[in-house]
């Protein structure tokens, strides 16, 4: 993640832009194989998925998960009213050791995780680690709603570098098998316009009754429609079948357009970063150090966090720290600078012992006269190296909790709306021709006139090679039934018919046939 914006080269700057918009446009497209399993995004991986999610949880009673459990599991609680509520929520609505949720719902992969929501839906969200790097190789949001046995695949990005390993069917294969677990009963999609419309059918996915009317029609166009659209158009009008064939105006009309229609997910990926790359957290420490100075009583956090050692320090039966919470909010200076980038440094705790000159019972003498030769006492050694050790660690502790939660509140930077036009504009000028009139064609832009021929005689309308009825696609697109979009994925034009289209779709896992070809699609036999 960018420190300056300013201080990227556009080589930089494009890289960024072009990672941003993999659910936009399908990296690996020409090559396009439909015998090899995707993952979640459509893009190709390789091997089956693993067997780490496979886990299943022991019988017997559960115990019951506390907020030492989530710690131990490195799992963060962000976005939620507080930390014991959701603790309740969880064991009342999944009722799983986190550290085994974890596992198996990452299909054994390495990567942070972060749980948030309410009772009615439990968000999950978080990154991949690369087993071979330990970087990061990808991001995921899901949605959990346990009451109505539904969950969402909302959102799921691989790094190019990653796009042909089998991280993506492993996460998968990991979400479904622990979706089976808990009683899910359906996983809610939106398939893309780019891969999305053809990988979601091939693993299994059904679209719903309205999108599959919509969709069917816009199949069956595609199947007789060259011939009926011209028609449609007018008798000198054609689709274009390469990108110059358009003209400047046009082109700039479709980039536009595109720019408009990708504009939010520019953006949603670029609040994404900023938060799992730490600069959310980073930000949230800056503000709440600069704005300690400003506040001349001791805020709620510090004064609960000096408090808690007050309590501590008494049940231990140590001596008590001899300052007021004011006296000692006046000589401790919080100071924070991100020297990683990413918000993962704690802050600097500095002692100002002309402060600390005045310790309880022992007021107005620090003024006091003392005869000549004997040294002045130091009071400001009141306050131990043990008891300084001890501020300085409570502090640190206090302030990062309180910075997290205000990083999950925290609104992000105008910048990063402000740069998203440059950005996408980068992007569509290193995007391929083909690519670019897909876009056109998608968005019904890329007709264009034609001359006519004065001296071609009119040809009789010749006959199409088939009788709709019986061309085995036409009578998948005109069932009625969702499911023939199967058909259709399976078909040799299937990559050719549904690249390109979105319809929302849903993967029934109580649905034998959905299942079987979900669990072959990802490299795992079906248990039915």
């Amino acid at each position: 993640m960018r420190q300056e914006q300013a201080a990227l080269s556009p080589q930089q700057r494009y890289r960024i832009a072009k990672a941003q918009s993999q659910r936009l446009l399908a990296r690996g497209y020409p090559e396009f194989d439909p015998n090899q399993p995707r993952d979640e995004a459509g893009r190709f991986g390789s091997g089956g998925a693993g067997d780490a999610s496979s886990e299943k949880p022991k019988g017997g009673p559960k115990k019951k998960a506390t907020k030492e459990d989530f710690k131990k599991a490195k799992i963060k609680l962000g976005d939620v009213s507080s930390e014991d509520d959701f603790v309740a929520i969880w064991n009342n609505k999944i009722g799983e050791d986190p550290e085994t949720f974890k596992k198996s719902f990452m299909g054994g992969l390495d990567g942070t995780m972060t749980l948030g929501g309410s009772a009615q839906q439990i968000n999950v969200q978080g990154i991949i680690e690369s087993p071979d790097t330990g970087t990061n190789a990808g991001t995921f949001t899901r949605y959990l709603n346990p009451d109505d046995k539904t969950a969402t695949s909302a959102y799921f990005s691989l790094h190019d570098s990653h796009t042909k390993s089998d991280i993506g069917k492993k996460l998968l294969a990991g979400n479904v098998e622990t979706y089976e677990r808990l009683g899910i009963e359906k996983i809610n999609v939106t398939a893309n316009i780019n891969v999305g419309g053809y990988a979601w059918a091939k693993y299994g996915y059904v679209p719903t009754q309205s999108a599959w009317n919509s969709l069917r029609s816009r199949l069956e166009r595609k199947l007789t429609g060259n011939r009926n659209e011209r028609h449609e158009w007018g008798e000198n009008t054609i689709e274009a079948d390469e990108w110059d064939a358009l003209t400047h105006d046009r082109q700039d009309d479709v980039r536009d357009k595109w720019m408009r229609e990708s504009y939010s997910e520019f953006l949603d990926s670029e609040i994404s970063n900023w938060r799992e790359n730490g600069q959310a957290l980073a930000d949230a420490k800056r503000e709440l150090a600069a704005d300690l100075p400003e506040n001349s009583i001791p805020p709620e956090f510090y004064d609960e966090a000096l408090n808690d050692i007050r309590d501590e320090r008494e049940k231990k039966g140590e001596p008590p720290i001899p300052y007021t919470n004011q006296q000692l909010y006046d000589a401790i200076k919080i100071f924070y600078e991100d020297r990683r980038g990413d918000g993962s440094e704690d802050p600097d705790i500095n002692f100002d012992d002309d402060l600390l000159r005045e310790p309880i019972g022992r007021e107005g003498n620090k003024d006091q006269m003392t005869l000549p030769g004997i040294e002045p006492e130091d009071l400001s050694k009141s306050l131990t190296e043990e008891m300084r050790e001890q501020l300085s660690d409570g502090l640190v502790y206090a302030f990062n909790k309180r910075a997290e939660q205000a990083a999950d509140d925290m609104e992000p930077p105008g910048y990063l709306a402000e740069s998203i036009t440059e950005y996408q504009a980068e992007y569509w000028d290193g995007m391929e021709d083909t690519d670019k009139l897909r876009y056109a064609i998608l968005y019904d832009m890329a007709r264009i006139e034609i001359e006519p021929d004065p001296d071609a005689e009119e040809e009789p309308e010749k006959e199409l090679a088939l009788e709709p009825t019986k061309d085995a696609l036409l009578e998948a697109v005109r069932s009625t039934n969702p499911k023939s979009i199967w058909k259709i994925a399976d078909s040799p034009r299937g990559k050719e018919l549904l690249l390109g289209t979105d319809w929302k779709g849903v993967l029934d896992l109580k649905d034998k046939e959905s299942m079987a070809r979900f669990k072959a699609y990802v490299g795992r036999k079906s248990h039915a």
